[in-house]
């Protein structure tokens, strides 16, 4: 099933950016990011061409790209790119990250050294996602996919 979403060149040439300081503007193409006065760009989310989807059609989408093990919906990021940025699956650059699993460490965790955090925090429930656990072990991959994308 394809995602009817505009092409990536489509989306950039729709956008403005504006500058919250003096008001000036600068198109979505363009590769500034920061205004002539030095203040970072704003982009109002009205400004994306897109159509508004009701919660159930979101939810449904994201629970068909749950477990996928092919393109840009095995990411944890991209699975959820209604909410993201909505980019055509071939501009996404994406090696799945995200998708790192929840660890438990509360109290009531098998393993002793896990448990200790739990009790420690005072929890009997807990859960830890390991950041260092995504493709290139860097907690920074989520934020860098989507700035991959883009560039």
């Amino acid at each position: 099933m394809s995602d009817p979403i505009p092409s990536a060149a489509a989306l950039l040439h729709a956008l403005t950016f504006t500058c919250p300081a003096c008001g000036a503007t600068e198109p979505g193409s363009s590769a500034h990011f920061r205004c002539a006065c030095g203040t970072p760009f704003d982009l109002a989310p009205a400004a994306l061409p897109l159509e508004p989807l009701d919660a159930t059609t979101l939810r449904q989408q994201f629970a068909q790209r749950l477990g996928a093990v092919a393109g840009s919906a095995r990411s944890g990021v991209w699975r959820y790119r209604e909410l993201v940025l909505p980019l055509p699956e071939d501009a996404i650059v994406t090696r799945a990250e995200g998708n790192t699993p929840l660890h438990a460490v509360g109290a009531s965790a098998g393993d002793a050294g896990w448990r200790r955090i739990g009790e420690f925090a005072g929890l009997e429930r807990l859960w830890l996602k390991h950041e260092g656990e995504n493709p290139t072990g860097s907690f920074k991959d989520r934020g860098m996919t989507v700035g991959m994308s883009v560039a």
